[in-house]
């Protein structure tokens, strides 16, 4: 019944946001009750059972801490839309920025400056840049709706 156990703990620390310390302390906790369980000859089944449902647990040691599991779930998932927002912006600048400085279709090459000139054949990262900028919008417009998807679930209840 080893899966049963692994499991639960896996399910259970994804669900606790605590800082590594805490978390690894309180994880360490719950292997031992398994294991003093086990030695008790009681199974995981069982166990898991008393212990009840990995959510719910997480959020009843939360709560003996003083923490609110669910305000740092919010925070955590509104700074992920935050910087996959930035980091759309950022190409879409790269992008708009390598976009201006293209070479003219009909050139063979120019000079900019003194110093500076451009080959035709040079390799364009225009568009790597306009690509990677839609895949971040794409990912940060997904990020917003799951934070409204939770807003409204907390809503709700």
């Amino acid at each position: 019944m080893k899966s049963k156990e692994s499991n639960y703990i896996r399910l259970f620390k994804r669900e606790l946001c605590l800082p590594c310390r805490q978390k690894n302390e309180i994880l360490r906790d719950l292997r031992e009750s398994f294991s003093s369980a086990e030695e008790n000859g009681e199974e995981a089944k069982s166990v898991v059972e008393r212990l009840g449902p990995p959510a719910e647990l997480a959020q009843s040691i939360a709560e003996q801490l003083g923490i609110d599991l669910a305000a740092r779930k919010r925070r955590n998932r509104a700074i992920i839309f935050a910087c996959l927002s930035i980091l759309s912006a950022i190409f879409f600048i790269l992008y708009a920025t390598s976009y201006t400085n293209r070479i003219p279709e009909d050139a063979i090459g120019f000079a900019e400056a003194s110093t500076q000139i451009a080959l035709e054949n040079a390799f364009d990262i225009s568009p790597v840049f306009f690509w990677i900028g839609c895949i971040f919008l794409f990912l940060a417009i997904v990020c917003l709706c799951w934070l409204f998807k939770m807003s409204r679930r907390r809503i709700l209840r």
